[in-house]
């Protein structure tokens, strides 16, 4: 199935995008051994992007443990997602089953896509700063809430 894979590149201070075709098991599903391997990583998160843009129905997977890695490369893309994400992003088109939602084929355009990440590369000082300010927003928007502070965990 097809996907598209978005990865910081720290020489250029850019994004790459690669179209991929991700391996499926018998009953049509992206092999998640295959999108670790894509991803560089042991575990994997999924994100919903935010409604209005080109990835509207779409699904991000991304890698779990990014924050963690060195050097964490960072990918800030506000129209699709409120914070940075760290490290390689794969996305899919979401499908939903009787048995739930599946990944399925991308079905965005790629030009669509390039204009997305044309300045989506950021530094992990930026992104320590940004997500900072989304932790504090959501800390005054929601005073009883408990916020998990994600940008103690950037090193600049």
């Amino acid at each position: 199935m097809k996907a598209f894979l978005i990865s910081p590149n720290h020489q250029t201070q850019g994004a790459d995008l690669t179209v991929v075709e991700v391996e499926q098991n018998a009953d049509g599903d992206a092999r998640l051994k295959h999108v670790r391997a894509l991803l560089d990583c042991e575990y994997v998160q999924m994100f919903e992007p935010l409604p209005g843009t080109c990835l509207a129905g779409h699904i991000l997977v991304v890698d779990e443990d990014g924050l963690s890695k060195r050097p964490a490369g960072f990918l800030f893309m506000p129209k699709i997602y409120p914070t940075p994400l760290a490290g390689k992003i794969l996305v899919f088109a979401r499908c939903d089953t009787a048995d739930g939602e599946i990944m399925a084929s991308a079905t965005a355009l790629e030009a669509d896509i390039r204009a997305l990440i044309s300045c989506a590369y950021c530094s992990p000082a930026f992104a320590k700063a940004a997500m900072k300010l989304h932790e504090d927003s959501i800390r005054r928007n929601f005073p009883d809430v408990i916020v998990a502070p994600g940008s103690q965990s950037i090193q600049p």
